[in-house]
């Protein structure tokens, strides 16, 4: 993000390069949180037979997550 805002510092020619790094960085950030989530919702289901609770999405979300963090964890194929 500090590069993208370096970039966009440039006129004309650093704010394009600057904002598709910004998307792009988004895009990645959004697209892996999504999918650490969905996750932690389909083991949850599977182990407890229900979605969770308000409370439980929190915790249980973050405990996903320090488990789950330094792992390479492949997409799933769209079927």
């Amino acid at each position: 993000m500090a590069l993208a805002e370096a970039l966009k510092a440039a006129p004309i020619f650093g704010t394009i390069p600057g904002e598709a790094i910004e998307i792009t960085t988004a895009a990645a950030v959004t697209y892996g949180l999504g999918n650490a989530f969905t996750r932690f919702l389909i083991l949850f289901q599977t182990k407890n037979f229900r979605l969770p609770d308000g409370d439980e999405i929190g915790s249980g979300f973050e405990q996903f997550w320090k488990e789950t963090r330094n792992k390479v964890l492949k997409p799933r194929k769209a079927t």
